[in-house]
């Protein structure tokens, strides 16, 4: 557990330290990368213009959290509600296997191109993003309805 004098030079109050102590290893799965195991927390959120669906990856190898790597791209292009496009150029096309193997969704055979890379689209299961990130689910599906209802008044 990092002390005190990492956060206060991170900028965190003595609460946020406080808070971090409590706080519980979040629900956690298993990506293999560099020949060893990482547990990795998956925070959903809603990209801000489009809604679509965000996920990002956070380590907790060490009993505290340091962030991974985001899972997913926001293409400007909107998505069905729990789909999106996944970051392949980042994570290379072993990262399609380990989310239908993890089952937390299925790919759907869109791709879509963005300079010189290609990004496949992914339908993820709400029932397990809800598992790992239930608020953050939550709050991603509100966003998406938000957005959504907003842009159906704006074309009619």
């Amino acid at each position: 557990m990092p002390d005190w004098n990492y956060f206060f030079w991170s900028g965190y109050s003595d609460e946020d330290y406080d808070n971090f102590r409590k706080q519980e290893e979040p629900k956690t799965v298993f990506y293999e990368a560099f020949g060893e195991k990482f547990p990795i927390q998956l925070i959903v959120k809603g990209y801000s213009y489009t809604g679509n669906l965000e996920i990002e990856m956070v380590n907790w190898k060490y009993r505290y959290p340091s962030p991974w790597a985001t899972l997913t791209v926001d293409l400007h292009e909107v998505c069905e509600k729990d789909c999106t496009y996944v970051d392949t150029n980042h994570h290379g096309r072993k990262i399609l296997s380990w989310i239908s193997e993890s089952g937390l969704g299925e790919v759907t055979g869109e791709i879509s191109r963005n300079g010189y890379c290609t990004y496949e689209k992914v339908r993820f299961y709400p029932e397990r993003l809800k598992y790992y990130d239930l608020e953050g689910y939550r709050r991603y599906e509100a966003k998406y309805e938000e957005i959504h209802k907003t842009s159906l008044k704006r074309n009619n």
